[in-house]
Order: C-alpha cells, then sequence, then structure tokens
C-alpha cells in the first residue's frame, strides 16, 4: 500500500469513527429522552439539538486530527515562490518585511540628526 493510500484510507476509518461516535451519541440521548416521556420523534429532535450542528462538528474535529496548519504553510510558500519569480525585488522586500510581523510596529518615518528620514519601530505589544 503507497503513503497516499494509506493516508486516505486512515482518513476514511478515522471519519468513519467519528460518524459512528455521533451515532451512538445521539442514539443514546435519543433512548434518554424517550425514558423521560418523550415521544420518539421529538425525543430524536431533542438530542440532535442537544449535539448540535453536526457537520461544523465533523469539519472542527478534522481540523484538530488533520495538519491544517501544514497546508496553509505549504500553500504560503507555494504564493511566496510565484510572488518572487514575478517581481524577485519586491518579494524581497516583502519577505524582510514580514519578518516584522507580529513583533515590530511601525510608528513613523522621523528625521534623524543627518536630515534623512528613518523608520521608527516599537517593539512592546
Amino acid at each position: 500500500m503507497s503513503r497516499w493510500d494509506w493516508m486516505f484510507s486512515r482518513r476514511k476509518r478515522m471519519m468513519e469513527d467519528l460518524d459512528r461516535d455521533i451515532r451512538d451519541f445521539i442514539e443514546r440521548e435519543t433512548q434518554d429522552n424517550i425514558e423521560r416521556g418523550m415521544p420518539p420523534e421529538e425525543a430524536r429532535y431533542a438530542a440532535l439539538r442537544k449535539f448540535g450542528n453536526v457537520t461544523r462538528v465533523k469539519e472542527e474535529t478534522w481540523d484538530v486530527w488533520s495538519f491544517v496548519w501544514l497546508e496553509r504553510l505549504w500553500q504560503d510558500v507555494r504564493f511566496g515562490l510565484r510572488m518572487l519569480r514575478k517581481n524577485p525585488a519586491v518579494a524581497g522586500e516583502e519577505s524582510r518585511s514580514e519578518c516584522f510581523q507580529g513583533t515590530a510596529r511601525f510608528l513613523a518615518l522621523r528625521p534623524n540628526a543627518s536630515g534623512r528620514r528613518v523608520v521608527a519601530c516599537d517593539s512592546s505589544e
């Protein structure tokens, strides 16, 4: 079995397990509601309301289980390489300024003693 087949079969097994867990929860909750005296149809709807949006839970669970951050990093790297190929000077400057993101804020262009304008940075958050 190739690595890709293994990865996709792993994802399929994990999602099938998640589906089974969700079904089991809803069935148990429905049964509990029926034992409390609710009609079966109303008991099922109450169990579904208690669980929440099934699709959203599946998507959020997959985000936690998968390497979403790695996929996004790969997209960013590919985008950066495309930009570098199109215009190396601008892409280089953009890469350099990205290093400051989150660690420094540019406050203003200020003249120094020689009369030139320089960028003042504040590294406090």
